[in-house]
C-alpha cells in the first residue's frame, strides 16, 4: 500500500521543480448567493471572455471575444505548452477542468481540441481527466493543467484511488 507520506515524498519536489503549467478562462462571473440576491465579484461583458484570470476573480492577462473550443484550445495550449517547456517525446497528464457552471459537455469538447493540439506537438497524453475538479462556485469557464510524468510520477498517476473528490480504479 502507498501512503499519502509516500505520495508527498515523491511528488512534491518534483512539482516544485515545474513551473505553473496552466491556463484558466472564464466567461461568466463568480458570484456569491446570499438569501435571494447575487453580488458579481467580478464582472465579464456579455460576448466576451478573460484568459488567464485567477480562480478568484484576480485579473487575467487579456479581455477578448468569445471563441469556439478550437480557438480557447489554441489560445490555451500557446500559452501552456511553452511555458515549461513541454517537447516533442514528452508523456503528460491532462487537466480539463470547468469552473462550476460549465456543462461537462462542452469541456470534452474543448479537451477534444487541446487533445488534438497536443498530438501534434508529438506529445503524447497517458492519462486525461475531464470534468469539475477545480470548481469556483458556478462561474462558467475552464481550466487547463497539463503535468509532464517521469516513471514516478507515471506510476502514482495510475494508483487507484477512492477519495471524495476522485475515484479511480
Amino acid at each position: 500500500n502507498v501512503t499519502a507520506k509516500d505520495i508527498n515524498t515523491v511528488t512534491l519536489p518534483k512539482i516544485e521543480a515545474q513551473k505553473y503549467s496552466g491556463d484558466e478562462f472564464v466567461v461568466d462571473n463568480n458570484q456569491l448567493k446570499t438569501n435571494s440576491t447575487k453580488v458579481a465579484d467580478f464582472e465579464i461583458k456579455d460576448g466576451t471572455m478573460e484568459v488567464g484570470i485567477g480562480h478568484h476573480g484576480e485579473p487575467g492577462i487579456e479581455v477578448c471575444e468569445l471563441e469556439t473550443a478550437d480557438k480557447m484550445a489554441k489560445r490555451m495550449t500557446d500559452i501552456v505548452l511553452p511555458d515549461y517547456p513541454f517537447e516533442s517525446g514528452d508523456e503528460v497528464v491532462v487537466l480539463v477542468s470547468g469552473l462550476g457552471a460549465t456543462p461537462v459537455m462542452e469541456l470534452y469538447v474543448l479537451y477534444n481540441e487541446i487533445e488534438k493540439l497536443i498530438v501534434e506537438k508529438g506529445i503524447r497524453i497517458h492519462k486525461a481527466y475531464v470534468g469539475n475538479y477545480f470548481t469556483s462556485l458556478d462561474m462558467m469557464g475552464a481550466t487547463l493543467t497539463v503535468m509532464k510524468l517521469d516513471d514516478e510520477l507515471k506510476e502514482l498517476i495510475d494508483l487507484d484511488c477512492n477519495t471524495m473528490g476522485l475515484t479511480q480504479v
